[in-house]
């Protein structure tokens, strides 16, 4: 009750830590001025308001638009205010406005403007004390009327334009200004509120009582601050070790929050009541909770919260500041609730078990965290409560300074000879594995000078051909093909595989020099010998498509960097026999890595592939963690992971709704790699801290379906040879019409729900086909011999073999062939033009038809009829005596049916008029709706299904009088488990 919060407002001296009040007193502002049209003051903005826009030149509009940065409003937007507490605010828009504006307030008051009359474009409400309250925000909200529709190509909604909103606090209300009105009194919560860093007229601390220890005085509204917390509320520090005292409600469950920003995980306890909860950093809305159960509060009616810093906050030894500067906290609330969030007092508390021994691949819940030094027992303690069961860390970082003692490489000066040995057992203890990031060449250098292995060993270092506007010039790599950097590095890897790592993890896997764009390499004087000595050919000194010695050196690179990570794995493996190693791949559509790379798209065994699997583009949302954990885990079975940092693709603003899609797309990510038998982890761990540990639990909950093993049925062939040679015959479109066919075909094929796997030139060769009832071949153009008699031999054999475009009509080497290589194979389906182009290009459904008809002839062990936008993927169980269907819902990003994707250079085109705020685009942000899928239907013709039941539900399917197997709904995910009869 806000009188119970009153009698906590007193002013006391039993606070332990203070510095002068010269220093940190602050009075409040004469007001609060939000510059809605910079990006400043980004985190008040809601849901319906667009990106900010600078100042328009001409004299075509109005000439509000030519003299300020602004944004527009959509018909119905919301955001969340700097308000004066317990007074009457005047708040002010300044605005270009052509219609009138319902607006809402707070506790349900409401007000109306109209564009009518309005001197200097400024638009004034009263907003009363009462709707206001004891709190420093106001929530607003608005209804344009009429509402605005769009008659020109823009689509969104443009319903009033605002350049700032200054809010003050007014003594008297103007004559003639608008006043916004409740239908009843506000209802404000039963709650104590203790407003630590408020202070009053006189200047003295409020809520001082509250204090016990650990808390310095109140200070705040610092102007100049770039953070709207410092700007818009007084608060206080607290250091490493702090005490408060709370009022709670006797004999009830009690909900606390406190409003603060913390950049460290906090220790919280209450003596008697609870002990040792852990809250991470940066909640959303900066408010940290903590539920008390009724049987622990009992009848107390005050509790001590204590809070402490993991780790603890060091003071440097020169800073003017002695302070312990750990969390800024500007209130605390306490509320009695009716029921004690369990989810909440779940993700608070630390695992009590340490993680199950499992393989590498099988840990589905891994953060990259790497720093060269940190407080190892934080670092731990932090892992346990985001449910990890493999870490990321940094023995060494991309600038080669090594976090380890060493022969020949560069320490860290800060190094601390048993941190990475300290790190490792301690993560161990708890059963988390510890990959090591290791850079293969150099990565993450933004600088030259900033590569400490190649000022150490300036004359190992790469050298480089300039290609399209890629300039050798400032560029730095180490030449680990052939110079003696190769023999030096391993032994420096050998020294951080002999820590205890149970796997490496290679960044800067690639014949580049960074900074980025890469210029590829490398022909320094080595590699001439060696390219020499192999090929008896002279180095190409330029980038020419049509000259075969060129062509013959890019694919000789690809065979040195393979021969180089086995080399290097094995030189690690003398020192950790069981180490896994794994090799950062991250090829198209990322990024536009090409050739230059080195990287070859064959599949391999002797070493784990990794792609990154995100994307800023809207409709590439789904496609890069579905397409790349699909393409990842074809390259090897056996190993493969998908990464993407943790962090928003997008401008977030840290809004409900910002963050729920981010939980969105990262649950998203999670699950695409799960179902697709790909390991997928994340540079550092998801925010809010919440989000990341809901999607952690969704993970655990179902990584015992997880299965590198799956059903084989149809092969998708992926041809390097065609990508480098055919697609870059010089004054074509080949390689953007090769890459958005492959693209297209996964699309069309999982849209479809067909079950397939890619294939590569390597395993063609191989004879590595007998797995497979069909092959397409999406316009693959380039077909060597031996290629063209594996084959015939399958086909020979009773596979169905599917050719579209120009598959054929090129050797391997890209030179055109008099006779098409497949003209001889009897059987062949050769498809006119190349329907997967067409498709994903212009949605095609003729030519979609078509194709799969073709694929149709080689009937599927099961059909789904189900939404295309959920996604199906069939693996053996262990023992192979059952078969999981995976089925995963992202109908979010599938906006009326359609994901937008029309190839990697093309506009994305949706199904409908979806480019409107209404449904996709909503205040310059996305907004993403998840519809069940609802009576998905599963004919199982191919298998001897003996019972089906939904392995994370727990439902029972009860085949229906046609032998189909209909799933009522997946809100997120499940597997439809189909045991087989013996």
């Amino acid at each position: 009750m806000r009188g119970s919060a009153a009698m906590w407002r007193v002013a006391g001296l039993v606070a332990v830590m203070l510095v002068p009040a010269a220093i940190c007193r602050s009075a409040p502002p004469d007001e609060h001025l939000v510059d809605i049209g910079g990006e400043l003051d980004e985190s008040i903005i809601g849901e319906g308001i667009h990106r900010a826009e600078n100042p328009g030149p001409g004299d075509t509009y109005h000439a509000f638009f030519h003299s300020c940065s602004f944004r527009w409003f959509a018909n119905r937007w919301r955001m969340t205010l700097p308000a004066f507490p317990e007074r009457d605010n005047l708040v002010t828009f300044r605005a270009k406005l052509e219609r009138s504006i319902d607006l809402s307030f707070g506790q349900g008051f409401e007000a109306r403007i109209s564009s009518a009359g309005a001197e200097g474009l400024e638009y004034s409400v009263v907003v009363p004390a009462e709707a206001v309250g004891y709190y420093e925000t106001l929530p607003v909200s608005g209804v344009a009327d009429p509402l605005f529709e769009s008659t020109d190509r823009d689509r969104r909604e443009r319903a009033w334009a605002v350049d700032w909103v200054r809010v003050r606090p007014v003594d008297e209300r103007p004559e003639g200004v608008v006043v916004a009105i409740s239908a009843a009194p506000p209802q404000w919560p039963e709650e104590h509120f203790i407003n630590v860093g408020a202070i009053d007229a006189d200047g003295d601390a409020l809520d001082e009582a509250a204090i016990v220890e650990g808390a310095y005085y109140p200070e705040g509204y610092n102007a100049n601050s770039k953070g709207e917390f410092y700007r818009w509320c007084n608060f206080r520090w607290f250091g490493n070790e702090w005490t408060v005292t709370l009022p709670v409600y006797a004999g009830e469950n009690n909900e606390i929050v406190f409003r603060g920003q913390s950049s460290r995980m906090l220790r919280m306890s209450l003596p008697g009541i609870l002990e040792d909860v852990y809250i991470a950093p940066k909640p959303a809305n900066n408010e940290y909770r903590i539920v008390l159960p009724a049987d622990a509060v009992g009848d107390r009616e005050s509790v001590q919260l204590r809070g402490s810093a993991v780790p603890p906050a060091v003071v440097a030894p020169d800073s003017r500041d002695k302070r312990e500067l750990v969390i800024t906290i500007d209130w605390f609330r306490v509320r009695p609730v009716a029921e004690v969030d369990e989810d909440i007092m779940a993700m608070q508390q630390l695992p009590s078990e340490t993680e199950p021994d499992l393989p590498l691949p099988f840990r589905l819940r891994g953060s990259e965290i790497r720093p060269l030094v940190t407080d190892v027992d934080s670092y731990v303690l932090q892992a346990r409560m985001m449910r990890n069961n493999v870490m990321t860390i940094g023995p060494m970082n991309g600038h080669h300074w090594t976090a380890f003692e060493t022969k020949d490489g560069i320490p860290y000066p800060r190094m601390e000879p048993d941190f990475i040995p300290r790190q490792i057992a301690a993560l161990h203890e708890w059963g988390i594995a510890a990959i090591g990031w290791l850079p293969f060449n150099v990565q993450d250098t933004r600088a030259v000078e900033d590569c400490q292995a190649a000022r150490k060993f300036p004359d190992w270092t790469m050298k480089f051909i300039d290609w399209e506007g890629r300039s050798s010039e400032n560029k730095v790599g180490m030449c680990v093909t052939s110079s003696p950097w190769r023999e030096t590095h391993a032994g420096i890897l050998s020294e951080a595989a002999a820590l205890g790592l149970d796997g490496v993890f290679f960044d800067g896997f690639y014949l580049g020099g960074v900074p980025h764009p890469t210029a590829p390499g490398c022909v320094c004087q080595w590699c001439q010998e060696k390219f020499r000595r192999e090929t008896g050919l002279e180095t190409p000194s330029r980038v020419d498509w049509t000259d075969p010695t060129f062509k013959r050196w890019v694919r000789w690179r690809n065979h040195q960097l393979v021969e180089t990570a086995i080399y290097f794995r094995d030189r690690m493996r003398e020192a950790n026999p069981d180490l896994q190693v794994t090799c950062n791949y991250n090829i198209w559509p990322f990024g536009n890595k090409d050739w230059d790379t080195g990287i070859p798209m064959w599949s391999t065994s002797e070493f784990g592939v990794s792609q990154h699997g995100y994307s800023g583009r809207l409709d590439l949302e789904w496609l890069m963690p579905g397409f790349k954990s699909r393409i990842s885990h074809d390259l090897n079975p056996q190993h493969s992971d998908m990464w993407r940092s943790s962090r928003f693709t997008w401008k977030a603003d840290g809004s409900p709704e910002d963050n729920a899609r981010q939980e969105l797309n990262m649950r998203t990510f999670m699950l695409s790699g799960l179902i697709n038998g790909t390991t997928p982890w994340h540079g550092g761990n998801i925010s809010p801290a919440d989000a990341g540990i809901r999607i952690a639990e969704c993970v655990r909950e179902r990584e015992r379906f997880f299965s590198q093993d799956e059903v084989r049925h149809l092969g998708v062939v992926v041809s390097q040879n065609t990508h480098d040679f055919w697609g870059h015959i010089p004054e074509t479109d080949n390689l953007a019409d090769y890459q958005d066919t492959i693209l297209g075909a996964w699309l069309l094929l999982t849209e479809n729900h067909v079950p397939f796997r890619f294939v590569f030139d390597n395993q063609i060769e191989a004879g590595e086909l007998g797995d497979y009832a069909a092959l397409y071949l999406p316009n693959m153009a380039c077909v060597s011999d031996e290629m063209a008699q594996q084959l015939q031999a399958y086909v020979a054999e009773g596979g169905v073999l599917i050719a579209t475009g120009v598959t054929g009509t090129f050797d391997e080497w890209g030179d055109p062939r008099e006779r098409n290589a497949l003209a001889g194979v009897d059987g062949i389906v050769q498809l006119e033009g190349t329907p997967a182009l067409a498709w994903v290009r212009e949605r095609d459904e003729a030519a979609a038809r078509t194709l799969m008809a073709a694929i149709g002839q080689a009937r599927a062990p099961w059909q789904v009829q189900a939404p295309r936008s959920l996604c199906v993927s069939g693996s053996w169980a262990p023992g192979r005596n059952a078969v999981w269907l995976h089925m995963l819902n992202v109908s979010a990003f599938y906006p009326l049916g359609d994901t937008g994707f029309r190839g990697l250079g093309q506009e994305p085109v949706y199904a409908g008029d979806v480019a409107s705020d209404a449904q996709i685009m909503l205040g310059g942000k996305v907004k993403r709706v998840s519809a069940p899928a609802e009576d998905i239907v599963v004919t199982a013709a191919g298998l001897k299904v003996a019972s089906a039941r939904l392995g994370v539900s727990g439902t029972v399917i009860e085949p229906d009088a046609q032998g189909r197997y209909v799933v009522p709904q997946i809100d997120v995910h499940d597997v439809l488990v189909l045991e087989l009869a013996r």
